[in-house]
């Protein structure tokens, strides 16, 4: 069976065969699958991805401990504010749903 879908405008395929591989495997398959690719936008898809990875991990490298914790506290508080906001909403309206 066959999948596809849409990403960044390319069209991407999955198969359901599952091919249970070591890393070691997994990275020489895509190496190969890679080097016999000739379609441009794959390759600059390819590219974009490992950028977007890069930038994450060097982020995510700066921030100090006390920062991480900010930040996940922020988002925790962002979170529960919409959810508060949402039960504000459902029950204002509630009659109208």
């Amino acid at each position: 069976m066959k999948a596809d879908f849409h990403c960044f405008g390319i069209k991407v395929y999955f198969c359901s065969k599952v091919i249970v591989m070591n890393t070691a495997e997994q990275k020489l398959d895509l190496l190969q699958w890679i080097v016999n690719a000739e379609d441009e936008d794959l390759l600059r898809y390819l590219c974009r991805i490992r950028t977007v990875h890069e930038q994450a991990a060097d982020w995510a490298t700066l921030l100090k401990a006390d920062e991480l914790e900010t930040v996940y506290n922020k988002l925790m508080a962002l979170e529960h504010d919409t959810e508060k906001r949402k039960n504000i909403a459902d029950k204002l309206y509630e009659g109208y749903l």
